[in-house]
């Protein structure tokens, strides 16, 4: 809590200017330490009614369809994961939901 009040004190109490939530789902090894893969779908965002009590909506940023695949891992990629994703073709992209969030609503704000 000290390292909390600490952070609020020195950037002067900052407030949440956007909400951004997805459904996921993660998946982690027992046998690899510290290897997870996490899918995450209906991603979505939102500048308004930032309490989190009022429930996970807001305006979609991908595709219906899209599906965000990330791999953690503490060491490097397993090779049975890299051989699988070589055979889709599924290569690293990156994807920051939070710059695509804001960039769209920057779009909204912009438009006329």
């Amino acid at each position: 809590m000290n390292e909390i009040d600490f952070a609020m004190r020195y950037y002067n109490y900052p407030e949440p200017k956007m909400l951004i939530s997805y459904d996921r789902e993660s998946f982690f090894s027992p046998i690899e330490n510290g290897f997870r893969i996490t899918f995450d779908t209906n991603v979505r965002y939102r500048d308004f009614s930032l309490d989190l009590r009022e429930g996970s909506y807001g305006k979609e940023i991908f595709n219906e369809d899209t599906i965000i695949m990330e791999v953690k891992t503490n060491g490097g990629m397993p090779l049975w994961l890299s051989a699988a994703l070589s055979d889709c073709k599924a290569y690293p992209t990156p994807c920051s939901k939070y710059k695509k969030s804001y960039l769209d609503s920057q779009k909204l704000l912009i438009s006329p």
